[in-house]
């Protein structure tokens, strides 16, 4: 595994030598023309690509040889944190099918159920975190 640095391609047009690798690009919006960059790259390479992003059919997800959407819904803030989690998650379920322990799919599994514990602090956290308002 290793990073491909965007730069590489769009600032110093260097990419590196991807020879069998597979090529993975997340964006939030997949409008990223570096990244997007990235994949192309990798193509030409004869690389497997996939594109994570919210956006499948945007030019990220356009030059990947498969696309796995977020499906988050829109972003209202900067901070894309619906986004974010999902990426996140989707990298946990790549890493526990590539490495098939079985103890990482009983833990993948057990996500929601701790979403759902974590979701009934709602109530909770709002009346802790009103000490931090500033007023």
């Amino acid at each position: 595994m290793a990073l491909a640095v965007p730069s590489l391609y769009t600032n110093y047009q260097t990419p590196p030598k991807l020879h069998n690798a597979l090529v993975i690009g997340i964006s939030q919006s997949g409008q990223s023309p570096d990244i997007v960059s990235v994949l192309q790259n990798g193509r030409e390479q004869n690389c497997l690509s996939i594109a994570i992003t919210n956006q499948p059919d945007s030019p990220l997800g356009n030059a990947a040889d498969f696309v796995l959407g977020l499906l988050a819904g829109p972003e209202h803030a900067v901070a894309a944190t619906k986004t974010y989690t999902a990426e996140l998650m989707i990298l946990a379920l790549l890493s526990t099918a590539l490495n098939e322990v079985k103890q990482s799919r009983q833990e993948i599994d057990q996500v929601p159920n701790w979403v759902e514990q974590v979701s009934k602090l709602d109530n909770y956290i709002a009346d802790a975190a009103k000490r931090y308002r500033y007023m």
